[in-house]
């Protein structure tokens, strides 16, 4: 519960024993003693959700109830995509064959996903409407596990709102199957669960080899440091941060906000919430407005992931910004900004004290920003030239001079000399 208590998927457990607890006793519950261990429990795993979400959001619920509650807001944009990704696991607008197979959809993998929880418990979901549940708790269990897959998925069609949901049918199955007289059902259970275990040991000892790969930090050989150096995207430019940068500098993360290791006060945007730039292009006249927008927030220096800020500039539509509008984004980073260290994607500046003559030998860490760039490099691959070379024309009136801008150029000069 602790674990799940970083999101609202707490909110589904709780909810749900709750709700169960009620079905069978009524608001007489209440009168007894273990309301006050049930309240204590709830307080410890959904506590920590809410305070963290009330500090930064203004919002314990957020990103639910903004409407009723208030707070942190996001654009309509947003939410349209925040709907649309807790919606398109379980598309539900087959008509009535959408409710036959969701129990297939609900738990089979999805492409390229090497599990096997999904298929075991679709294979021995129909014992649940077979055994009969005398003893009290797994009645108990029961109902929550009801309710656990009826608020999980009222909430989200995304799998980790029902995740108590699954780790409950496996414990009342275990508890119901090995509780029988006969014995062969005890010994099938006991042997799918062992033979579906091994199956999953390679699979998670893969996972934590190559996403983890934490031998050499548990043998001693590599020390905290070097490990985020190692496995995280940050991670060199988090080292140089925290040797070299002051201690009362203030960043404003840009293109990710994975920041986490940064040893310094950070401004990060999510993916949900409107661009500092994006904002700061729009409403500002010219690029001493955005320095300025910048010391009033006590920025000092600007962290750059150029290839995640392009990424999420194309799926959430974060940049939709004219010609007057880049061009002062642009104009900005050449006289506002100081390049002080460069690792592959990630760029770190400092923030001027005031605008200087355009340094051309600066790059532009926004070149992967605009739509028009991805748009451009889909219709090479296409070999759409004409569009392409339309989109390009975009780019260079955003971007004058650019490196990026005119390394495509050649490229689909190339392209169409070789056609």
């Amino acid at each position: 519960g602790l674990a799940l208590s970083i999101k609202p998927t707490a909110i589904v457990a709780i909810g749900a024993a709750l709700t169960a607890l009620l079905w069978r006793d009524g608001f007489s519950i209440f009168k007894k003693k273990g309301w006050v261990a049930f309240v204590g429990i709830m307080t410890l795993e959904v506590g920590p959700w809410l305070l963290k979400n009330d500090c930064f959001a203004g919002n314990p619920f957020f990103p639910y109830a903004i409407s009723w509650v208030g707070g942190r807001t996001f654009p309509a944009w947003s939410q349209e995509r925040l709907l649309h990704e807790n919606q398109q696991f379980l598309p539900m607008n087959h008509g009535f064959f959408s409710i036959l197979s969701l129990p297939w959809r609900f738990t089979m993998p999805g492409s390229g996903d090497d599990q096997f929880i999904g298929p075991l418990l679709l294979v021995f979901f129909p014992l649940f409407f077979i055994l009969r549940f005398k003893n009290y708790s797994l009645k108990f269990l029961w109902r929550t596990l009801l309710l656990s897959f009826l608020f999980g998925l009222t909430l989200s069609h995304m799998l980790r709102f029902s995740i108590p949901a699954f780790v409950l049918a496996f414990l009342i199955l275990s508890a119901a199957l090995t509780s029988l007289k006969d014995i062969k059902w005890n010994l099938l259970w006991i042997g799918v669960i062992a033979f579906s275990a091994l199956l999953c040991f390679g699979q998670y000892l893969s996972l934590g080899s190559n996403w983890y790969n934490g031998w050499e930090i548990w043998s001693g050989g590599e020390n905290r440091q070097a490990y985020v150096a190692r496995k995280t995207v940050l991670g060199n430019v988090t080292q140089w941060v925290n040797k070299t940068l002051p201690n009362d500098v203030r960043f404003l993360a840009v293109g990710d906000a994975q920041v986490l290791y940064l040893e310094r006060s950070v401004y990060a945007n999510s993916v949900f919430d409107e661009q500092f730039f994006a904002v700061a292009a729009q409403k500002e006249k010219d690029p001493a407005g955005i320095l300025r927008r910048l010391k009033e927030m006590g920025i000092t220096h600007i962290v750059f992931d150029k290839v995640m800020g392009g990424i999420h500039s194309k799926e959430y539509r974060q940049y939709e910004l004219n010609k007057d509008q880049w061009r002062k984004i642009y104009d900005f980073v050449h006289r506002g900004l100081e390049p002080l260290m460069a690792d592959g994607g990630n760029v770190i500046y400092q923030v001027r004290e005031k605008l200087r003559g355009k340094d051309l030998d600066l790059s532009n860490p926004f070149a992967l920003f605009p739509l028009q760039w991805w748009d451009f490099n889909a219709d090479l691959e296409n070999k759409n030239y004409v569009k392409a070379k339309a989109e390009l024309e975009l780019l260079k009136d955003f971007f004058p001079g650019d490196p990026q801008v005119e390394r495509d150029e050649i490229k689909l000069y190339k392209m169409e000399k070789a056609k």
